[in-house]
């Protein structure tokens, strides 16, 4: 049976994060959750919204949903306990919404999915359009 919480525990709160940690990762350390890792996400989430110059009426209500990878080797024969999250930014402020025991297989990728309102969306695309340009279609010589 999975343990799952239903936060809203502001990323600041370190000592409150890792009590909940705690609770959902039982004695399982290898692929789980930890504070730090918790920073991590925020912060690649963070570089992201920065390279599509994401405002902060853009960004609030932004969601994360984030489980570390499974064990690489094939010969790790069974599954892994892990952690899956839910970050959710809220007034410039990132919160731990959800914390979750989930189970990871060998091989299988991380979950890092980022949820944004669809006007955000259309908005960072359009500016990174913006960027990338194509190349002229080249004439084809007449034969």
């Amino acid at each position: 049976m999975s343990k799952a919480m239903k936060l809203n525990i502001p990323i600041s709160e370190r000592d409150k994060i890792e009590e909940a940690l705690a609770k959902v990762n039982g004695k399982a350390k290898v692929f789980t959750l930890d504070f730090p890792g918790i920073v991590n996400v925020v912060n690649r989430t963070d570089r992201i919204f920065s390279k599509f110059d994401a405002t902060a009426k853009e960004t609030t209500g932004a969601t994360v949903e984030y489980r570390p990878r499974g064990p690489r080797a094939k010969s790790y024969g069974y599954r892994a306990r892990s952690t899956a999250i839910v970050l959710k930014l809220r007034s410039g402020d990132w919160h731990l919404v959800s914390a979750i025991e989930e189970h990871v297989h060998p091989g299988q990728g991380e979950r890092f999915k980022i949820r944004v309102k669809p006007a955000a969306k259309t908005a960072m695309m359009a500016r990174m359009a913006q960027l990338v340009d194509v190349f002229p279609q080249e004439r084809s010589s007449p034969e």
